[in-house]
C-alpha cells in the first residue's frame, strides 16, 4: 500500500502538467478556425482549414521519424553521448527541412489539383503554415529532453504561453486581415514555443542541441519561403528548385552512407 501511494504521488506530480499541455496543443491547433469563423466568415475558415491540412503533410512524416528518434535519444542521453545526438539530429533535421521546403515549393499546384478555384486564394497562407509544421518538429527535440528530465511544468507553461499569444494576436489582426493573419500568428506562436523550449533545454544541458544544429535546416526553409513568394506564379522554377533540393539531399545522404560503409 505504501508503494502504491508512492506511485500515485509520482503520477500526480508529473501527469497534470502534461494534461494541460495536451489541451493547450489542441487549442493552439483549433482556435484559429474558431476565431476566423466568429470574426470573419465560415468561407475563410474553410480555405484556412484546407491550407492547414495541406501544410501539415510533412508533419506526418516527421512524426514517424520522431517515433524512431525518441528511444534512440533516450539511450544515448543516458550515456551522455551528446556528440552522437547532435550529429544524428542534424541528419534528421536536414531530411525534414528538405521535405518541408520541397512541399512548400510544389504546394500551390497540389492545392489546384485537389480543390476548386475558390480555395486558391489561400495560396499565400502556405509558407507560414508549412514553416509552422517544421517548427513543431524542431522544438520536439527539446521537448524530448524536458520529458526525460521530467520538466513537465516547463513544457506546459510554454504551450499555454504560445496558445494565449495566438489568441491575443488573432484578436488584434484577424478582424482586419483575415485568415492570412491567422496563418502568421500561428507561425509566431510556434516560433515562441521553440524559443521557450530552447531556453528550458539550455538550463538542463547547455552542451546539447545548440542553435547551430538548427541553423542550416532553418535557413533552407527560410530560403524556400523567399523563393516561393518571388516565384509564386512561376511553377516551373519552383518545381525545379524543389527537385534540385531533393537531389542535393540524396547526394549528401548517399555520400554519407558510403563513408559509413567504407569505415566498416
Amino acid at each position: 500500500m505504501k508503494q502504491l501511494g508512492k506511485y500515485w504521488a509520482y503520477i500526480i506530480k508529473i501527469a497534470p502538467p502534461l494534461i494541460v499541455h495536451g489541451l493547450s496543443v489542441i487549442a493552439l491547433s483549433q482556435l484559429d478556425r474558431i476565431m476566423i469563423t466568429s470574426m470573419r466568415s465560415s468561407e475563410e475558415t474553410g480555405i484556412y482549414s484546407i491550407i492547414y491540412s495541406l501544410s501539415m503533410v510533412a508533419a506526418a512524416v516527421t512524426h514517424a521519424i520522431e517515433a524512431v528518434w525518441t528511444p534512440w535519444f533516450t539511450e544515448k542521453y543516458k550515456s551522455h553521448r551528446y556528440i552522437e545526438i547532435d550529429k544524428q539530429a542534424r541528419q534528421y533535421l536536414l531530411f525534414a527541412s528538405t521535405l518541408t521546403a520541397a512541399i512548400l515549393l510544389v504546394a500551390p499546384e497540389a492545392l489546384k489539383l485537389m480543390t476548386p478555384s475558390q480555395y486558391w486564394t489561400g495560396t499565400p497562407m502556405i509558407p507560414p503554415l508549412v514553416a509552422s509544421s517544421f517548427l513543431i518538429y524542431m522544438y520536439s527535440f527539446y521537448v524530448g529532453m524536458e520529458l526525460h528530465e521530467k520538466r513537465t511544468k516547463s513544457i506546459s507553461l510554454a504551450t499555454m504561453t504560445a496558445t494565449v499569444s495566438n489568441v491575443f494576436l488573432n484578436y488584434i489582426f484577424v478582424p482586419n486581415y483575415g485568415a492570412l493573419a491567422a496563418a502568421y500568428t500561428t507561425l509566431f506562436s510556434y516560433i515562441l514555443l521553440f524559443v521557450m523550449h530552447r531556453f528550458n533545454a539550455k538550463r538542463i544541458n547547455n552542451s546539447l542541441l545548440g542553435l547551430k544544429v538548427f541553423f542550416f535546416p532553418s535557413m533552407m526553409v527560410i530560403m524556400a519561403t523567399v523563393f516561393f513568394y518571388l516565384q509564386q506564379d512561376n511553377w516551373f522554377l519552383r518545381w525545379g528548385e524543389a527537385i534540385l533540393m531533393v537531389l542535393i539531399f540524396l547526394s549528401i545522404y548517399i555520400s554519407t552512407y558510403r563513408g559509413k560503409t567504407n569505415e566498416r
